[in-house]
Parts: C-alpha cells; sequence; structure tokens
C-alpha cells in the first residue's frame, strides 16, 4: 500500500500483509496484543479511578497502586510496539528526504529498518538478562510485593513479538528497495 506525500511521492507502508502466511499471522499476534495492552491501559484507568475517588472521597488510599499502575503500563506500552512496527505507524520524518527517487527512500528505510532491528533486539535481550536478574534477587514491589520478574515476563512476550515485526519489517524494506532498484532499471 503505498501513502501519497504532499509532495506527490508515494511513500511505501508496511500495511497489514495479505501475501505471506508468517507476515498475517505476525500481524495478527500483534494485533492480539495491541487489544490486550488496550485493555490492560483501561483497566488501569479504571483502576486509577477507584483510587483517587477512594483516596479524596473517602480516605481510603489503594495500597500499592502506583505499583500496579507502573505494572500495567510497562506491559500495555510493550502490547501496542508490535502493532505499531507491523502499521509502520512510527514517526517519520521525511523532510529532507521527500524530494528523493522513490528507490532512494525504500533505500533508507530499508537501512533504517535494519538499524532498528538491532536496537529494539538489544532491548529484548537486555529486557531477558533484566527480568531474569530481578527472579534470582527476588525483587518484590514495596508494597504489595508483586515480584518484579513478572512485568519483565510480560513486557518480554511483548519485545519479542517487537524484534519480530522489525525483522520482518527489514525483510519487507528491503524487498521494497530491491523492487525499486529494478522498476528503476527497467525504465533506463
Amino acid at each position: 500500500m503505498a501513502e501519497t506525500e504532499p509532495g506527490g511521492g508515494a511513500r511505501q507502508r508496511l500495511a497489514a500483509p495479505r501475501d505471506d502466511r508468517f507476515g498475517a499471522a505476525l500481524f495478527a499476534l500483534s494485533e492480539t496484543l495491541a487489544v490486550f495492552g488496550g485493555i490492560v491501559l483501561i483497566v488501569m484507568t479504571a483502576f486509577t479511578v477507584v483510587s483517587v475517588v477512594g483516596r479524596t472521597g473517602f480516605d481510603l488510599p489503594v495500597l500499592g497502586d502506583q505499583e500496579i499502575v507502573e505494572l500495567g503500563c510497562a506491559i500495555a506500552i510493550f502490547s501496542f510496539m508490535p502493532y505499531c512496527q507491523m502499521r509502520a505507524a512510527n514517526v517519520i520524518v521525511d523532510f529532507f528526504t521527500a524530494r528523493l527517487s522513490q528507490a532512494a527512500r525504500d533505500g533508507l528505510d530499508a537501512t533504517m529498518n535494519a538499524i532498528f532491528s538491532v536496537c529494539i533486539l538489544i532491548v529484548t535481550w537486555r529486557l531477558a538478562v533484566g527480568g531474569i536478574a530481578t527472579h534470582h534477587a527476588s525483587d518484590a514491589s514495596m508494597f504489595l510485593r508483586i515480584p518484579q520478574w513478572w512485568g519483565y515476563a510480560l513486557a518480554f512476550v511483548g519485545c519479542i513479538a517487537w524484534s519480530l515485526a522489525c525483522l520482518y519489517s527489514m525483510l519487507r524494506s528491503i524487498g521494497h528497495m530491491r523492487e525499486s532498484r529494478g522498476r528503476g532499471r527497467a525504465a533506463s
């Protein structure tokens, strides 16, 4: 799917892939995680309202409310990221590249997707290392004594899906780059 830009050019978007099984399955997983993250965020919002109303209206604070909201928001964020990646919905500043050829923009997209893939793989690795360390140290939240590795484990699931989405996006953008170069050579 191409998105038309104000300058008249078209930028390849990695919309919901329907042309391969892995991409379709990864997109479905990403959608499922995003819905899960949305549900978690709604629950965290309701929990915050209950906590604030209880604290201000009835002098009944919810013990450990910040711990639960912190954990839920982290899980929600990591649940949204694979979907964002699969929809190519990252922020793109193309002011400097708007006048480049489609092949050049596809090359830049492929390069940036490769760099971003490496970054997210490092984040995933470090999240796993941190989760294992908190598990071995038996770290827990202050008030509710929720094991901190639970948050790491749930965020790790989202981060694995995000890593797969990044690698998939990188491979697709490399494919778009090759197609653009092939069309450019054929037109010459």
